[in-house]
């Protein structure tokens, strides 16, 4: 696949993802990482590269649900000082690469099954999860976010609508936010060792893209798409490219 496609398909992702409070990160990492196109990226590029994509999108996502005020920040700053530790303790950690390929066809399984559970689970009244344990859950998120390059998004969002979180927008207010602030911190240690990755034109065109899907993903709030169908769509393409790169770090 040329990398010259790759903002058209970055700007549709985000587009989509941004719409209901996602950054689209394990869309990105999937692609990156060679298991859905052929693209030969190092490890520390494609998780840099990710995470840089998935800030973009959900910091521009926060400022426009802050705006409207559905960002309870008590709330959610409860959730990010339990994540932010462990998201700067697995950005400590280093993996080779059969051992991160490992790991992250692991996080895009989960992604896709954490994707498919407001499916099978429709009521909200049918699940009943406390709050309260939304705080280490949120720790646990935030190493997966720091291990792999996925911001957690996918991961939090089904727990916070079965704790009656509040409504939609609440809901994607807060996983934009969580999501923003992990991807920022995880960024940080990256950004501060490979000062050259944002030199490279190519890095500016996918933010770009990214950036533009998001602003019109906001907008429009993709009322004209069918959200189910975009999700079971993106539920084949991560099992698919799970699979794929389960295979190649076995």
């Amino acid at each position: 696949m040329s990398f010259l496609l790759l903002p058209l398909l970055f700007f549709i992702i985000s587009l989509i993802y941004s719409s209901a409070g996602f950054g689209g990160g394990s869309m990105y990492l999937a692609i990156l990482s060679g298991a859905v196109f052929t693209l030969v990226i190092p490890q520390g590029e494609i998780k840099t590269l990710a995470l840089l994509c998935n800030a973009s999108v959900t910091t521009y996502s926060c400022l426009q649900f802050a705006r409207y005020k559905f960002i309870d920040w008590k709330e959610n700053i409860i959730l990010l000082l339990f994540s932010i530790p462990f998201v700067l303790l697995a950005t400590q950690i280093k993996l080779e690469e059969k051992v991160f390929l490992l790991f992250l066809s692991i996080g895009l399984l989960l992604s896709a099954l954490f994707m498919v559970i407001p499916l099978i689970v429709k009521k909200r009244e049918s699940v009943q999860f406390n709050k309260k344990l939304l705080w280490p859950f949120s720790a646990v998120i935030g190493f997966i976010s720091g291990l792999t390059g996925i911001g957690g998004g996918v991961y939090l969002s089904p727990f916070l609508y079965f704790s009656k979180w509040g409504e939609e927008k609440k809901i994607a207010a807060t996983t934009s936010l969580f999501i923003a602030v992990n991807s920022w911190v995880a960024l940080i240690p990256m950004l501060s060792q490979s000062k050259s990755f944002l030199f490279e034109n190519s890095t500016y065109y996918l933010i770009i893209a990214v950036f533009s899907g998001a602003v019109l993903g906001n907008f429009t709030a993709l009322k004209f798409l069918p959200k189910n169908g975009i999700r079971l769509i993106t539920v084949a393409i991560l099992i698919y490219a799970g699979i794929r790169l389960l295979i190649r770090s076995l």
